[in-house]
């Protein structure tokens, strides 16, 4: 499959160094560069683009193009500086489909990173999945989840989903599990992910780490 990116990021020297990366990869057919939101709405509503790449430092108003992109099908990966508190704060604000660290950025990781984006994985660092697990932690520690109330507001096959989605699993793969479409395992998981308010998978992983949900959905 042929893939047309738009990159988004201020910081010219990262912003060019990310683009020569992804023109080496093979199955990459255009990237589409700019430096702010304002230039990339243009861009996304004219090309289409299969993957929006953003650097999430570097622009604090990305918010309305990437629920833009959302919209449109476009996948989104977001690109972090440091994957500490306030980049993973600002991060669970956002929609995303997949997440990268700057300073571990090479093309065998931006391809693998690319690859399983669109086979609807959840690509993240390792550093990333330990801060979501640490935070969990912490919540879960500080105050006893309320996973009633979170329970309650999921029928049982979007919690058999949701804990398949913990494991790791792509749609796929979950359709798989649950031996429905591929189709509905998508109408599954926007239901579930408006009824706990989380923006994105990540979120919802999270959650249901701090509120006792993972393996609920099988009991």
């Amino acid at each position: 499959m042929d893939i047309r990116i738009l990159l988004v990021g201020q910081n010219e020297v990262v912003r060019r160094g990310i683009e020569a990366m992804l023109h080496s990869i093979a199955n990459v057919r255009d990237v589409l560069s700019c430096t702010g939101h304002d230039e990339a709405e243009g861009v996304l509503d004219a090309h289409r683009p299969d993957v929006l790449v953003a650097n999430l430092a570097d622009d604090p108003g990305l918010a309305p193009l990437l629920e833009r992109a959302r919209r449109g099908h476009t996948k989104i990966l977001l690109v972090m500086r440091d994957p500490g508190e306030a980049e993973l704060s600002a991060a669970a604000q956002l929609p995303g489909d997949g997440y990268l660290v700057e300073d571990e950025l090479t093309v065998p990781v931006l391809e693998d990173t690319l690859h399983r984006l669109l086979v609807d994985q959840v690509p993240m660092p390792s550093a990333m999945a330990r801060q979501l697990l640490h935070r969990a932690g912490r919540a879960e520690a500080a105050a006893p989840p309320p996973r009633r109330e979170y329970r309650s507001r999921l029928t049982r096959r979007e919690l058999q989903a949701l804990s398949l989605l913990v494991e790791g699993m792509s749609n796929k793969q979950i359709a798989r599990g649950l031996a429905i479409s591929d189709h509905a395992v998508k109408r599954v998981m926007a239901s579930m992910l408006v009824k706990l308010n989380c923006a994105n998978r990540t979120q919802a992983v999270a959650l249901a780490l701090k509120g006792g949900l993972a393996g609920a959905g099988t009991r």
